[in-house]
C-alpha cells in the first residue's frame, strides 16, 4: 500500500502489515502460536520467511481485511483469546500505519496443551 504527501511516496509492504499482525498475536495472552493457513498458495508456505506467518492481508476499497490463524493454550477460553487478537492486531496496524482496517478475522486452528 502506497502514501503520497508533497514529500513523496511512502510504499508498506504486505509482508510489513503481516509482520505488525503477528507479532501483535502474538502478544494475547493465551495465544501459543500462528499457524500458516493451508488454504493458501502451496509454494508462499514453502518459500516466505518473514514473520507474518498465519497472517493474511486483503487490501479492499473499505480498508485493510485481515485474517489470523491461531492456536489457543489448552483452558483458555477461546472466544475471549479471539477478540483480544483483533483487538490487538486492530490497534497495531492503526497506531504504527494509520491505515483504515475494516475487519480483523480471526480462525482459531488448534488448541494446545502447554507445560507449565
Amino acid at each position: 500500500m502506497d502514501i503520497s504527501n508533497e514529500l513523496g511516496t511512502v510504499e508498506i509492504s504486505e509482508e510489513v502489515l503481516c509482520t505488525i499482525a503477528s507479532v501483535a498475536a502474538g502478544e494475547v495472552e493465551g495465544v501459543v502460536g500462528l499457524s500458516a493457513s493451508l488454504g493458501g498458495n502451496i509454494k508462499d508456505l514453502i518459500t516466505k520467511k518473514y514473520a507474518g506467518k498465519g497472517i493474511d492481508v486483503d487490501v479492499t476499497e473499505n480498508g485493510l481485511v485481515i485474517t489470523a490463524s491461531i492456536i489457543v493454550k489448552f483452558r483458555c477460553n477461546v472466544q475471549d483469546v479471539a477478540v483480544k487478537v483483533q483487538d490487538s492486531i486492530l490497534c497495531a496496524i492503526r497506531d504504527m500505519t494509520n491505515y483504515e482496517v475494516s475487519a480483523v478475522n480471526v480462525n482459531v486452528v488448534n488448541v494446545q496443551i502447554v507445560e507449565e
